[in-house]
């Protein structure tokens, strides 16, 4: 029964060890990008690399993403949304990224996106 217990609790570790992992800068950019398209104000707000000064004005800087939110969307909308997106180049330097997305709209136009992130408490987050 202790060698079950044992064996249990090393699989639980583990898994819980694996599900604490980094998440890439390529991820959080198409995260990012999928917020954009989805209006979710909210969902990129969390995703921003805040300095101090943009964190003490909380309400001025979700006002700018709005706007931004708002027309990136449009863009998205008139192409008839993305049908795909691709990661292109990826450019890492210590706390820094730049992620390019390769992406494909559904009236088959094509765009590329670059997003330059930084690490803010060992998480990637979105610099504009």
């Amino acid at each position: 029964m202790k060698k079950l217990l044992a064996l249990g609790l090393v699989i639980f570790t583990s898994l819980l060890l694996t599900g604490c992992g980094q998440t890439k800068p390529e991820d959080v950019a198409k995260n990012f990008y999928q917020a954009l398209e989805d209006k979710n104000v909210d969902k990129a707000y969390g995703m921003l690399y805040l300095d101090t000064k943009a964190s003490q004005h909380e309400m001025e800087t979700k006002g700018k993403l709005q706007m931004i939110v708002g027309e990136v969307s449009s863009r998205i909308e008139q192409k008839g949304g993305t049908q795909s997106i691709e990661v292109g180049d990826v450019a890492t330097k210590e706390d820094n990224a730049r992620v390019q997305l390769h992406i494909t709209f559904n009236n088959k136009t094509q765009s590329d996106e670059t997003f330059n992130l930084r690490k803010q408490n060992d998480e990637w987050k979105i610099r504009l």
